[in-house]
């Protein structure tokens, strides 16, 4: 649909920088549990990224435990933000 009404594009736009602001102001409130490395918006894109590449994933090939699969793995990438 983002293809062809731009008003439905610029709406999915919105959502997605509302969901990665919440996310960055999340990371932003443990910061200091963190690794010192990390770029918060960075990891908020790929976060968000993962999730609807998983959605993705999972109904074009009606598998949900390929989505369970990749929640898993995104997951273990969201733990290994906190400092060992």
């Amino acid at each position: 649909m983002a293809n062809v009404d731009e008003g439905f594009r610029l709406r999915i736009l919105s959502m997605q920088e509302k969901l990665n602001v919440l996310i960055v102001g999340s990371l932003e409130r443990v910061k200091g549990k963190l690794r010192t490395d990390l770029i918060f918006s960075q990891a908020a894109y790929f976060i968000v990224a993962t999730f609807y590449g998983a959605t993705s994933l999972s109904k074009s090939s009606r598998n949900k435990k390929l989505f369970q699969q990749v929640i898993a793995e995104l997951c273990l990438y969201i733990r290994s933000l906190k400092i060992a």
